[in-house]
């Protein structure tokens, strides 16, 4: 198996990945045609996680309520009247803004098709390359961001970029059950993992694990699965930034401040 990844990763890295104008930072997905959607059917407890998609509202509609979430706590957050205080502000924002992403973005992604040169700005339209989806969903809740450039990273590069400055934490486990152990002590969160030759999100609540990715191997779409249960989440090496419970990236997004890629 590792072997036919190693053929199958080789042959994809020598397409050129395509090269885009940049974007304009306040560009997000603004079409009313993107309807609601019946959330998928997921083989887990989405109850016990808290995973059910919330997807009542059309994507367009769904997106602006970050707005709404960003001015609330903006709010808070200026009020505070020191750093620890400030702080404490960011933390609690980004547990909703996980929300936000989990339960009420990453849902009309699911099923969208994976394709190496996919760079759709539509979910459930054309094609989706993992770091895209991880660049796209980020720039429709209004990180100021390049999309393109973000994508076009390496995945450790990628993992840097988003942590701006806090720390990335690296992992070489022999296995799953390894990679498991090792990151027992982080916080239930939402991180972004770079693998050796993939990209996506993980999510850790009550303990569990769950990669959230436009998956190259089946079901080649966006996907969101249990670690233990998918084929792509296998790399020598991982990376893994904290998005939800950094205040650094979470300042940025609050502030509207650019998330630069040199």
């Amino acid at each position: 198996m590792r072997s036919l990844l190693t053929i199958f990763f080789l042959a994809i890295l020598l397409q050129a990945c395509p090269g885009q104008e940049a974007e304009p930072m306040a560009a997000v997905v603004q079409e009313d045609s993107i309807p609601a959607v019946e959330p998928e059917v997921l083989q887990l407890d989405s109850s016990f996680y808290h995973l059910n998609a919330d997807t009542t509202l059309a994507y367009s509609i769904r997106l602006l309520t970050h707005r709404e979430i960003e001015q609330k706590w903006k709010g808070h957050y200026l009020s505070a009247k020191t750093d620890s205080a400030k702080e404490a502000v960011l933390l609690k924002m980004g547990k909703q803004l996980e929300g936000l992403l989990v339960n009420g973005v990453f849902p009309f992604w699911y099923g969208t098709e994976w394709d190496f040169n996919g760079i759709s700005n539509k979910p459930g339209e054309g094609q989706i390359a993992c770091g895209y989806f991880v660049s796209t969903t980020l720039k429709h809740i209004g990180f100021n961001l390049n999309r393109y450039k973000l994508a076009q990273q390496a995945s450790q590069k990628a993992c840097e970029v988003l942590a701006c400055g806090d720390t990335v934490r690296r992992y070489t486990p022999a296995d799953i059950a390894e990679f498991i152990a090792k990151t027992a002590a982080l916080p239930d969160a939402l991180y972004c993992v770079g693998l050796d030759y993939h990209v996506g999100y993980v999510l850790k609540r009550k303990g569990e694990w769950f990669f959230i990715h436009s998956s190259f191997l089946s079901p080649g779409t966006v996907v969101l699965e249990r670690i233990e249960n998918s084929a792509a989440f296998y790399s020598q090496t991982y990376f893994l930034t904290n998005l939800s419970q950094n205040p650094r990236l979470l300042k940025k997004w609050l502030l509207e401040e650019e998330i630069v890629v040199s």
